[in-house]
């Protein structure tokens, strides 16, 4: 269009989504940032891995040899959005953190008419799938255990400690047949937000992940 009012504010939406440019572009740029802090992020001070700004302490992470990268394309980390090496907690208590174990991450956008559970706009949105295995893009039909299929806007990710990214997951009420919103003969009676947390084996691998799922942020 060549109204010049329109063009402006299109420009601005641009600016205030992407920093003025693209989603591939940003992610682009985020992704060399990354490779640059994996060297000044490796010489963290061991109490820095173990604070939030949340004051929520992250949960140990395990022997980096089991989360070692899927790539060797830089020291080890897989600058991709498949398959990322992981392991999945979910905060059970206030303070204690749910092992689930190993686990691949891939990072995706929604498909049509996927959307996130919550109705408050969380900004642009991603699609997290969390796999027991990876997946195989040239077998399909392959079943895989799957630990979480959501689709999370930008602002419900954050880090936690530098080798940790949390998510916010609402969940609706289930029925005794499988209806969402309807209350059942026991058990709470309201959705809630439950908090994942995907643990990683490196700095560098925590922070390109979270660049994956916050921009626009």
């Amino acid at each position: 269009m060549d109204n010049p009012t329109y063009k402006k504010l299109e420009e601005e939406r641009l600016l205030n989504s992407y920093g003025g440019s693209t989603y591939e572009t940003s992610v682009a740029s985020k992704k060399r940032s990354i490779m640059s802090f994996g060297q000044s992020g490796r010489r963290s001070s061991p109490a820095s891995l173990y604070t939030s700004s949340s004051g929520l302490t992250p949960p140990q992470t395990p022997h980096p040899a089991s989360l070692a990268g899927t790539s060797t394309s830089y020291g080890g980390v897989n600058l991709t959005s498949e398959n990322l090496k992981i392991r999945l907690y979910y905060l059970e208590t206030r303070s204690k953190w749910q092992d689930c174990g190993n686990a691949r991450l891939t990072v995706t956008t929604p498909p049509p008419g996927m959307r996130q559970a919550c109705a408050v706009d969380q900004g642009i949105e991603r699609r997290i799938i969390v796999t027991r295995k990876p997946m195989k893009p040239d077998n399909p039909d392959e079943k895989v255990e799957v630990l979480l299929d959501v689709v999370l806007g930008a602002n419900c990710f954050s880090m936690i400690g530098n080798k940790g990214v949390t998510c916010n997951v609402w969940e609706d009420v289930v029925g005794p047949n499988g209806e969402v919103g309807m209350v059942g003969e026991i058990g709470r009676v309201s959705g809630r937000t439950r908090k994942w947390c995907l643990q990683t084996g490196s700095v560098p691998e925590a922070s390109w992940i979270y660049s994956l799922v916050s921009v626009g942020k």
